[in-house]
């Protein structure tokens, strides 16, 4: 069964929502005249909220024992933030975002300083947490 050729508008069809018209001036493809542009004004409220959304999510994903997102989110927004005219919850979420990068870098820190300290008086009780366990005593060559 042999498919007859499809007509332009077709073909248009075909090529989903994705590809839209566009019309051919100076050899340049432009944007289709009958869609209007966007409002910049609107398009950077669509954008602030969809940072606010992004942080918001980041932060409280960072509960679920992925804390290196807190300062991924500080990073990342620390900038916009600065910026006259920032949304205040999101300076909130970046502000509480940097404070729990900082509470869990010291519990790590501390996780860190107290295994290097005292792994040798855990006997062979708590040697399962270590990845790698030395041998129990010191032996000479």
């Amino acid at each position: 069964m042999a498919r007859e050729a499809a007509g332009p508008s077709e073909a248009r069809d075909a090529a989903g929502p994705s590809q839209a018209p566009r019309s051919r001036r100076d050899g340049r493809l432009q944007p289709d005249a009958r869609q209007p542009a966007p409002d910049p004004e609107e398009e950077q409220q669509r954008v602030r909220e969809l940072d606010l959304k992004v942080a918001r999510r980041m932060f409280w994903w960072g509960f679920a024992l992925l804390p290196g997102l807190w300062l991924l989110v500080w990073v990342h927004f620390r900038q916009a933030v600065k910026q006259p005219g920032s949304d205040p919850r999101l300076r909130l979420f970046v502000h509480r975002s940097l404070v729990g990068a900082a509470c869990s870098g010291v519990l790590l820190a501390c996780w860190v300083a107290l295994v290097q300290s005292n792994w040798r008086e855990w006997e062979d009780r708590w040697q399962w947490l270590m990845v790698v366990a030395p041998p129990p005593k010191e032996t000479d060559w």
